[in-house]
């Protein structure tokens, strides 16, 4: 892996910040499975990482009339389990783990 600095912005306002300025050269990490994997086999080489797990409130799954909003931090189990996801969009509920059978 390339060396990169690692920012841990303290709200949304920070993060939203430090990505305008940085632009290209910033990489966005949560959980961070799929990029650390692109950081390895050197696919990409950001010079910043920006991680926003501490950033409880991008956690949400909420509904407003035709609108159902997700958080950038909602689990795929939240999704998966939410009575609105079920209700609204049956098919991200019935997700199978990626088995085609049927298909």
């Amino acid at each position: 892996m390339n060396p990169f600095q690692y920012l841990e912005p303290k709200s949304v306002d920070e993060a939203c910040r430090l990505l305008g300025e940085l632009g290209e050269q910033v990489k966005v990490i949560a959980g961070g499975q799929s990029l650390v994997l692109l950081l390895k086999q050197r696919v990409i080489t950001p010079e910043y990482l920006i991680g926003i797990k501490a950033l409880n409130e991008l956690d949400y799954l909420t509904t407003d009339r035709d609108t159902i909003a997700i958080g950038a931090l909602t689990t795929h189990r939240t999704v998966e389990t939410s009575p609105i996801i079920k209700k609204e969009l049956p098919m991200l509920s019935d997700y199978q783990g990626g088995n085609t059978e049927g298909s």
